[in-house]
């Protein structure tokens, strides 16, 4: 995913016409909490006890060139 200097991860996928969910915006609701599978993000980040890192696109932002997430199963 690819971005403009400044701008969220949410925004930057709403650019990219995804379908992605998200509500609140300011990382309360949880409902953008997406899979980080590639890349390095500043903001909420959490790592699962498997390894798996998790983010809110909402109040990310890009911190590597490429950063490749999907959003959350259920």
């Amino acid at each position: 995913m690819g971005g403009r200097d400044g701008e969220d991860l949410a925004r930057g996928r709403r650019g990219l016409r995804s379908r992605a969910p998200y509500d609140c915006r300011v990382g309360t609701c949880r409902t953008c909490e997406s899979r980080l599978l590639f890349g390095e993000v500043d903001g909420a980040v959490t790592t699962l006890a498997d390894g798996e890192r998790r983010v809110l696109p909402c109040v990310s932002y890009p911190r590597s060139d490429l950063v490749v997430i999907e959003p959350s199963p259920g």
